[in-house]
């Protein structure tokens, strides 16, 4: 006998259902727990997948209160196992995992044993969702899902635009601008409330092998055109190639990242 009881968990899987819709089983490594990453890590626990992942290294601050979906208690503390845990506590009946790591980039510290952990978690997951506010440790969760071919979300925020972009034949959602976007740390919360609920419909319509552009942008200044589709394509870029999937070692990878994409 289920002993879920009855409530949201009910809601939540009638929703599913009548949109033909399914996350049985299905396991979400999201990278960063900021502005966005706390929503979307948020929002995906109330549909109830197999396994939430959460990597993140930093730490709660007083500027992360409130703006973030951090509380004053957990100020210093990790963001990714602070905020799973809590969120544990609210839906019992998936695993959340929070995961204090720094994904190791070619324009930091290279860990061997970091990049043999990421990449056992990537094969692990089936989708993979990128929300970090800087470019090179998305472009090393981009290449690992890309070798092991998993889905992947990468989303941003700027101060009052967002976008939403996935891997797709044809499409690469870094491609060229893996080192030249801005950081942004300060944006409008209902913008990062808009992109992070878009999300986690990519990751469902996409684990559902349902049809889904290639980038979604939203522009919380333009309300008569907030939103805007495009399946588009691009040439794509090595992080995306036949070359990635041939690459095997931790020094490989180094490597191949530091002589194609910088």
């Amino acid at each position: 006998m289920d002993a879920r009881p009855r409530g949201f968990y009910e809601r939540t899987q009638h929703y599913l259902k009548e949109s033909g819709l399914s996350v049985e089983g299905k396991r979400v490594l999201v990278g960063g727990a900021g502005t966005l990453g706390s929503r979307i890590v948020r929002n995906l626990a109330r549909f109830n997948f197999e396994e939430i992942y959460v990597i993140d290294f930093d730490e709660v601050g007083v500027e992360n209160v409130g703006y973030q979906c951090f509380h004053t208690d957990e100020v210093g503390l990790n963001k990714a196992t602070t905020l799973t845990s809590r969120l544990q506590q609210f839906h019992p009946w998936t695993k959340l995992i929070g995961i204090e790591l720094e994904v190791p980039t070619p324009s930091g510290l290279w860990s061997d044993k970091s990049f043999g952990y990421v990449n056992e978690l990537v094969k692990k997951v089936d989708i993979v969702v990128t929300s970090f506010d800087v470019l090179a440790p998305r472009a090393v969760l981009l290449a690992l899902a890309v070798k092991h071919n998993k889905k992947f979300v990468n989303v941003g925020i700027g101060s009052y635009r967002g976008y939403v972009k996935v891997l797709k034949e044809g499409y690469c959602p870094i491609c060229e601008r893996i080192w030249d976007e801005k950081v942004r740390y300060y944006t409008d919360p209902n913008l990062a409330e808009v992109v992070a609920a878009i999300s986690v419909q990519a990751v469902l319509f996409l684990l559902n092998g349902k049809e889904w552009p290639s980038e979604i942008h939203v522009n919380v200044n333009a309300p008569y055109s907030m939103i805007s589709a495009n399946d588009v394509t691009n040439e794509g870029c090595p992080l995306c190639s036949d070359e990635v999937k041939k690459l095997e070692s931790s020094r490989e990878f180094l490597k191949y990242l530091i002589e194609k994409t910088y």
